[in-house]
């Protein structure tokens, strides 16, 4: 993993901790490679309206039935310190 996407892997993730974190509940993440990509998904659960963060971020953001948040970046990855 390149150390610009492990950097923007790591502000994403603190942003969205950050703004979410009054009413957090739960939260999962997961990082896959795939080709020369890396995508972070993350799920959610909060009250807090997360699309502004995402959108900061170039990130997909949908709220779930449930109002969760399901949160996908997707950088470019390839290899690199």
């Amino acid at each position: 993993i390149r150390s610009e996407d492990a950097m923007k892997i790591y502000d994403f993730f603190e942003a969205v901790i950050k703004e979410s974190l009054e009413d957090l509940s739960a939260f999962n993440v997961n990082l896959k490679r795939r080709e020369e990509r890396i995508v972070m998904s993350m799920s959610v659960e909060c009250k807090t309206d997360l699309r502004e963060i995402a959108g900061r971020y170039g990130a997909y953001a949908e709220q779930d039935f449930d109002g969760s948040w399901l949160l996908s970046l997707i950088l470019g990855g390839g290899s690199g310190k």
